[in-house]
């Protein structure tokens, strides 16, 4: 019988916890990194909030193209002319799939 981690990682529960109340509290930080160690929330609420303005962003529009620039992530769209792309945060980019 194989044992599978049912725990979920740091980024996972503050993404939880963000997608039900749209913020997150410093007792809910606290029981996650620890009293010492709270601010280190802030990084995963920036990375979260950068995904859902992606989502909202590209919500009804049809992407054709993705490309890994210098130290950024691009995405192009079919209403774009060619060369032309929009800039976009890694977690967006990964949870592109292209159809070719």
């Amino acid at each position: 019988m194989k044992i599978i981690n049912q725990k979920k990682n740091i980024h996972e529960q503050v993404s939880e916890i963000l997608d039900k109340q749209g913020y997150i509290l410093d007792d809910q930080s606290a029981k996650i990194f620890g009293n010492d160690k709270i601010y280190r929330v802030h990084e995963h609420v920036r990375i979260w909030q950068r995904l859902q303005k992606d989502k909202e962003y590209f919500k009804g529009k049809t992407i054709v193209e993705k490309t890994k620039g210098h130290r950024c992530h691009l995405v192009r769209t079919n209403d774009m002319s060619e060369n032309s792309y929009v800039k976009v945060g890694k977690g967006f980019w990964n949870s592109i799939d292209l159809l070719r």
